[in-house]
């Protein structure tokens, strides 16, 4: 099932990207566009569906270590741990 589930995803992920390119045609009518929009719709429900179904599908453990990798990936090194200063209003001439 764990192949057929990965088969299935990667198809979708396929599928999506191809269709943004389609999307891109300038030939299109608007119904056309419309409707690949709708399909496009559907086809990420599917994948988002799949994605959970996959992430459901990992060991208890493998789902532990990433929980605890969270909080290291919280932190921005843009946002803090650096050397610069914080300038405010009222120190710029």
């Amino acid at each position: 099932m764990a192949d057929t589930l990965d088969q299935d995803v990667t198809a979708l992920k396929d599928w999506l990207s191809g269709a943004w390119r389609y999307l891109a045609d300038t030939s299109l009518t608007s119904f056309d566009r419309r409707e690949i929009r709708n399909y496009m719709k559907d086809a990420d429900i599917a994948l988002r569906a799949g994605l959970n179904r996959m992430a459901a599908a990992r060991p208890e453990a493998e789902r532990v270590v990433l929980a605890l990798q969270l909080p290291f990936l919280s932190g921005s090194e843009s946002m803090g741990n650096h050397d610069s200063e914080i300038v405010d209003a009222d120190s710029v001439d």
